[in-house]
């Protein structure tokens, strides 16, 4: 929940797995160096470091962040070199730009605190954010000039632009260098920490969920890696989009203290969709267990908003200095973290499989690593849920807080025996 530093772009990931795909035949090298660019140039020029450097367990973020440093490096410069392939440099090229085009066409978290800040910028701002996006997206279209033609070329184009129109409407954010940063308190608080732990875990298992589909789909066409596998990921993606977008407009106003059943509902319909997605051995079947998944995650989605809204009257119940600027910054930390673990995990494994063999087509591939992929996004769900049950704020409760939050004159017996439960358990 909350809106984070760092998001994953799964349209440019898709976009550079199929360039992979088809140049030298392995999208698991393409999708490494995108997420190995992506999350360095977060981490660096984004600014992500002050941000974690903030907290009490920054030594744990450097020695990750210099094992992601040194295993990426190592992938772009020493795969090319084993693999005897002009492409692979090609890809990284296309990766590196499309990662440096997201970027520069960020947006300062705190619009108010920078230069850019204001309605009356944002037209002028969004004309540079254009200019930029073609200087690059020139730039990756000269690289598929150069090696496609025909309906392939058409296709990785309209690629191309659909990525980078996201990207345009819906920027990544970054910090200002300069800009006052709020202290994380709301970790002070209880039930406020197995929230965050909720939302770390839900997060983490969405975004493996995503990938793993798309690499474990992708590896079932080693053999025969088309446009077309690629065009039908993408028409996926579109979907789940598409329905977790409308169901949350439709559900995140509702329903506001079901927050925790509905989280609950949320874990367990996007767990069976995930088994069940995976079993399906017809179109009509995946396209119908896509959208019990896209569900929970419409699910899980909604109940993290209505918990982030009812944490700000949690922290009318710890104190004056618990407003809606550190919670929101509290979220942006988790959401953060979420996105950040999710890509090392999977850059960590995908960096082994493009090491197994040069050759994507030709590798062998153990029905270990499908269990892996296909597993490990529910391992996490599984935690979230666990952690779930332990959450104070259940609809009884919340009732509770709500009574006392519009008392006109609220009882001193009764704010201690809240905060017992909600800020000091």
């Amino acid at each position: 929940m909350g809106a984070g530093l760092y998001r994953i772009n799964f349209f440019a990931l898709l976009l550079c797995m199929a360039l992979g795909s088809m140049l030298n035949g392995n999208p698991f090298y393409a999708a490494s160096v995108f997420l190995f660019a992506d999350m360095v140039l977060s981490c660096m020029l984004g600014n992500i470091a002050k941000l974690v450097h903030r907290q009490k367990h920054r030594y744990l973020f450097d020695i990750l962040s210099c094992l992601v440093i040194a295993g990426g490096l190592v992938l772009v410069f020493l795969y090319p070199v084993l693999s005897s392939s002009l492409d692979s440099v090609l890809i990284s090229l296309f990766c590196f730009c499309m990662v440096l085009r997201d970027f520069f066409c960020s947006v300062p978290v705190y619009l108010s605190d920078c230069p850019l800040g204001g309605e009356s910028r944002k037209g002028e701002r969004l004309l540079s954010f254009c200019l930029i996006q073609l200087l690059f997206d020139l730039l990756c279209a000269w690289i598929l000039l150069t090696r496609f033609k025909g309906t392939d070329l058409i296709l990785l184009l309209v690629f191309l632009l659909i990525s980078g129109a996201l990207k345009l409407f819906l920027p990544s954010k970054r910090l200002v260098l300069d800009a006052p940063l709020p202290e994380n308190k709301y970790s002070d608080i209880a039930s406020y920490r197995i929230f965050s732990d909720m939302n770390l875990y839900s997060t983490i298992s969405m975004n493996l969920g995503v990938m793993s589909v798309l690499f474990v789909v992708t590896r079932s066409y080693a053999g025969e890696p088309s446009i077309s596998l690629f065009a039908c990921m993408l028409v996926w993606l579109f979907l789940v989009w598409a329905v977790s977008g409308i169901c949350y407009r439709l559900t995140s106003k509702r329903f506001k203290g079901l927050a925790l059943s509905e989280f609950i509902l949320g874990a367990i319909t996007w767990c069976l969709g995930a088994v069940f997605m995976f079993k399906a051995h017809t179109l009509v079947f995946f396209v119908l267990w896509t959208f019990v998944w896209s569900l929970g995650i419409t699910l899980i989605s909604s109940s993290l908003r209505k918990f982030s809204i009812d944490f700000e009257a949690v922290g009318e119940l710890a104190g004056e200095e618990y407003g809606s600027r550190e919670l929101n910054f509290s979220n942006m930390m988790v959401s953060t973290s979420a996105s950040l673990i999710s890509s090392a995990i999977m850059l960590i494994m995908l960096c082994a499989y493009s090491f197994l063999n040069s050759d994507f087509s030709s590798l062998k591939w153990h029905p270990l690593n499908d269990v892996l992929l296909m597993q490990l996004p529910l391992v996490f769900m599984l935690a979230a849920l666990f952690v779930a049950f332990r959450q104070p704020l259940d609809y009884r409760n919340r009732e509770k807080l709500m009574r006392y939050i519009d008392a006109k004159a609220p009882l001193e017996p009764m704010k201690e025996s809240l905060k017992s439960l909600f800020v000091k358990k």
